[in-house]
């Protein structure tokens, strides 16, 4: 079997450089004079100590030891790893996630995937994992830019700051895993802070969050478009929704679309906005894209089922929407759009004249008498968790 899949990888690189020619390899990483702590990985936990050595192996790095937990001293980033195969013989999309934590401030600096040579245990590949690292790590980024200064610190004793507080829920990690289908597409979009607005708090999270469990419900994580911060630009998400889409999807495909960020209302026509990374609430035309615009593109796919979330709001009241400065909140009408009519059916946050925002201000928002009513428009025939 891997002899075959040799050859056939063999065939498609030939098949792709130009002129016929091998394509040349990616050239190996710089050394990186960071040392680093494998945390124990679940559901093994003595596992550590075999990543550890792999990685040692390796030479990128300054050192690498097998930790108990976040407390061991003289190390500069720690790894965790969670293998996440479960008694599956192959890896498919169920790859180990890889995450790389700042020793000192415990910020999260890195998340990937252990890339297979093989169907070996648990796809622990430790010299994919260990240049994977050494590239988003190593000299020339501004982590270890960072990373540097905080040894420096570490080591001058000044106290370590207190990690910021963060939210979880055990939604956050997806428990079930479904087989690839070939058929299921997605684009996810997630803004939290603009070029020139307001952020819109925790919607990259959330983005990422929804992609984990759509590649857990069999969405092949090629056929999942993910656009974050300035990758989220109104050009950005117009190619793939008039162009890559159109593209990719046939009759048979199911399409899922979800976007995370600030909406916004046109004053003069109510009409309702996506505002992308780089928009302003006082060009919306040119600088944003309208509900209405993303509901004719996706109504004009082949698609055999698309089903739209929306995580925002378009009030111009706060929370997810923002407004032209000068503008009166809470325009009269909202036009959401009409997202009735063939394969095509959404779920909003919020109906046009209320606010969806982060729990303790929706708190707040009900004491003032304003509620947060999620949307339905239509078939509601689109299923998420496939059939």
């Amino acid at each position: 079997m891997r002899s075959s899949l040799a050859v056939l990888t063999g065939v498609l690189l030939c098949g792709c450089a130009a002129g016929g020619a091998r394509l040349p390899p990616e050239p190996p990483p710089d050394p990186v004079h960071l040392s680093l702590g494998v945390l124990p990985i679940r559901p093994d936990a003595q596992l550590n100590s075999e990543i550890a050595d792999g990685l040692r192996m390796s030479h990128l790095f300054s050192s690498v030891k097998a930790v108990s937990s976040f407390e061991s001293p003289d190390v500069d980033v720690f790894i965790s790893i969670v293998h996440n195969m479960r008694g599956f013989k192959r890896p498919s999309a169920m790859w180990p996630d890889v995450t790389a934590f700042s020793a000192r401030s415990r910020k999260r600096l890195y998340t990937g995937k252990s890339r297979c040579g093989g169907f070996d245990k648990y796809c622990l590949n430790t010299e994919n994992i260990a240049a994977d690292l050494a590239r988003a790590l190593g000299p020339g980024t501004e982590i270890y830019a960072s990373l540097l200064a905080e040894r420096a610190e570490r080591q001058s004793g000044a106290p370590s700051p207190s990690p910021a507080p963060s939210l979880s829920s055990d939604a956050d990690r997806p428990k079930i895993r479904q087989a690839e289908d070939p058929d299921k597409f997605a684009l996810v979009i997630g803004i939290g802070k603009y070029q020139r607005l307001p952020e819109a708090s925790f919607a990259v999270r959330d983005a990422q969050t929804v992609r984990e469990h759509l590649l857990a419900l069999g969405y092949p994580s090629r056929n999942v478009i993910l656009l974050t911060g300035d990758q989220a630009t109104r050009t950005g998400m117009q190619k793939y929704i008039e162009e890559w889409l159109p593209r990719n999807l046939t009759k048979s495909s199911k399409l899922f679309v979800y976007y995370s960020g600030h909406g916004a209302p046109d004053p003069a026509t109510g009409r309702a906005y996506m505002v992308p990374w780089d928009g302003d609430p006082q060009f919306l035309q040119s600088t944003a894209y309208s509900l209405s615009s993303l509901y004719a593109s996706l109504r004009a796919l082949k698609a055999r089922e698309v089903l739209v979330a929306l995580d925002s709001c378009f009030s111009g009241a706060g929370g997810r929407s923002v407004l032209a400065e000068g503008a009166r909140p809470l325009v009269t009408k909202i036009d959401l759009g009409d997202a009735s009519g063939g394969a095509l059916t959404l779920l909003a946050a919020a109906s046009g004249d209320e606010i969806t925002t982060t729990l303790p201000a929706q708190d707040a928002a009900r004491r003032r008498n304003r509620e947060q009513t999620p949307t339905l428009q239509g078939s509601g025939d689109g299923v998420l968790l496939g059939e």
